[in-house]
């Protein structure tokens, strides 16, 4: 009931706000250039695509696009317009013009509206946003640390070697016992996610080692849409606004005993930068936007992934024969008896191919975001279509990942090999890198993305070489998606109970799986 209430509270306020914002604004709308992209109706009255992106999130896009069938249209939207854009010549043309068609303006955006930052710290961030005065400022320098931090080298390596460390203490803590144990599935493997992730990055003082840290940030981007509109959250958005303080407080803390120093190079370039420019109270608002990043698309991925394997016995069948070539077997040096099966989760990534392929046909399946950028100028983008000042250019991933006119007749299935390169395969057949948009691209590039899919891989091989899953039930019944506006792989609507057991006669074995070399996420092998 508290939900409902909630929800309606919301609602009724929001839609209140909105319609005295659009009374207001009506005679200033902007016209529309035929030169534009082609404008596509209001479904109600002047807010009719608001309330479409309010009720249905990224989604929203992907009907739109179904109706109009266009590689680039218009939404109007108050105070706004946005171009969106299906084409993949046409968001390579984007990204060409990242000068005049640029992601900075949301990093500033989402602080002022989410992490709430002094009004000190805003003006830093604002400083130099978009680098016109050359590679400094805030925002700059700050996105520079992360790409170094994340990058294939030993701060990416130390980070993905503690990750693994802890997925696998998670797991065997979690699995400990002599039958099955039922498990939530997309509880489990986001709780999983969220401590090995958490630990790689923050070290040992995680702060997410509390549990209300942890349940304050999947309340955060559960009720995101709530916060974002930032109209009296306390009363609006009590839950989201709760958790959203909790997360300070935590961060707050975790800076001011100095847990950074014994960190990730990612937290700790983070902070070097930040503090020339803001407060520590600050530096800590502004990690919330960090730990959204590195996990909201995570865990869900993962979810989706397991899923799809274990409802198909023949990809299980399939990927457990392949992995198992990389096993290494020798005695225990310690314990009697027992078996030690070695992994090396960096082989595994430079040669099992299926496992690589089916990870990106899970985000091609699953990726439903919109990456934004702002127009700083009048720009003519590919020589054809006038974007005005102040717009927003939306690139919604999921309709370039279900063009049929990109990935054939059979885009709207599910193929695990799709993405593993086939001999004799023409050049001019290739799909182009601008349609495949899981990590966004150009000047918007996820950093993460190399951490990500190593965490993503050695979860799933840890998974299926040692346990078998099965749902209470006996049959799979894949969830939907649950719409949300920025979170890029969808929550399931419903979790999946299920059970899980240690595979038959592997009791007298200690796994042991490693990174023996550094680690990058491979391109799609197209």
């Amino acid at each position: 009931m508290a939900n409902t209430s909630e929800y309606a509270v919301t609602a009724v306020l929001s839609l209140a706000a909105v319609a005295g914002f659009v009374f207001l604004l009506r005679c200033q709308a902007t016209k529309h250039d035929p030169r534009e992209p082609p404008l596509i109706p209001q479904p109600v009255f002047w807010i009719g695509h608001l309330l479409g992106l309010i009720r249905k999130g990224s989604r929203y896009y992907a009907n739109v696009s179904a109706r109009y069938p266009l590689p680039i249209y218009t939404l109007k939207v108050p105070r706004s317009k946005l171009y969106v854009v299906n084409s993949p010549e046409l968001v390579a043309a984007v990204e060409r013009n990242s000068k005049t068609i640029s992601f900075a303006p949301y990093v500033l955006q989402f602080a002022k509206r989410v992490v709430l930052p002094s009004r000190e710290a805003e003006d830093a961030l604002s400083q130099n946003l978009n680098g016109e005065a050359g590679k400094w400022g805030c925002r700059i320098e700050t996105h520079s640390a992360m790409h170094e931090a994340m990058a294939p080298g030993d701060g990416l390596d130390h980070m993905s070697s503690t990750m693994l460390h802890s997925l696998f203490g998670l797991l065997d803590s979690k699995t400990a016992s002599t039958g099955p144990r039922r498990f939530n599935l997309f509880m489990w493997i986001r709780h999983i996610v969220t401590l090995a992730t958490t630990n790689a990055a923050y070290g040992p003082s995680n702060p997410f080692r509390d549990p209300a840290m942890e349940d304050a940030i999947w309340t955060l981007n559960d009720k995101f849409l709530f916060i974002a509109f930032n109209v009296y959250p306390q009363l609006t958005a009590w839950k989201a606004h709760r958790a959203r303080e909790k997360l300070f407080r935590g961060f707050r803390d975790y800076f001011a005993v100095k847990g950074h120093e014994h960190g990730s190079r990612l937290i700790q370039g983070r902070y070097e930068v930040n503090k020339k420019y803001v407060s520590v109270e600050d530096i800590g608002r502004f990690e919330v936007s960090v730990s959204i990043a590195l996990l909201v698309n995570t865990a869900p991925t993962a979810f989706w992934t397991i899923t799809s394997i274990y409802s198909d016995p023949l990809l299980l069948t399939s990927l457990r024969d392949k992995l198992s070539a990389f096993v290494s077997a020798s005695p225990s040096p310690v314990t009697p008896n027992k078996t030690v099966y070695r992994l090396d989760i960096t082989e595994v990534i430079r040669g099992c191919p299926l496992l690589v392929s089916l990870v990106q046909e899970v985000l091609r399946m699953q990726s439903t975001n919109a990456a934004g950028r702002m127009v700083l100028e009048d720009t003519l983008l590919d020589g054809r279509y006038l974007l005005r000042k102040g717009s927003t250019v939306l690139i919604p991933a999921a309709q370039l990942h279900n063009d049929g006119s990109i990935w054939g007749e059979s885009v709207g299935e599910f193929k695990p090999s799709r993405f593993i390169k086939q001999a004799g395969r023409h050049r001019e057949t290739r799909i182009p890198a601008s349609a495949f948009r899981a990590f966004g691209g150009g000047t918007a590039l996820c950093p993460g993305r190399f951490f990500a899919t190593t965490e993503i891989l050695s979860l799933v091989a840890m998974l299926v070489l040692r346990y078998d899953i099965a749902p209470v039930g006996g049959k799979w019944n894949v969830p939907k998606g649950r719409s949300h506006i920025i979170t890029s792989v969808l929550s399931p609507e419903q979790d999946v109970e299920v059970t899980v057991t240690e595979r038959e006669g592997y009791e007298h074995v200690v796994w042991d799986f490693v990174l023996t070399e550094s680690v990058s996420r491979p391109e799609p092998l197209l």
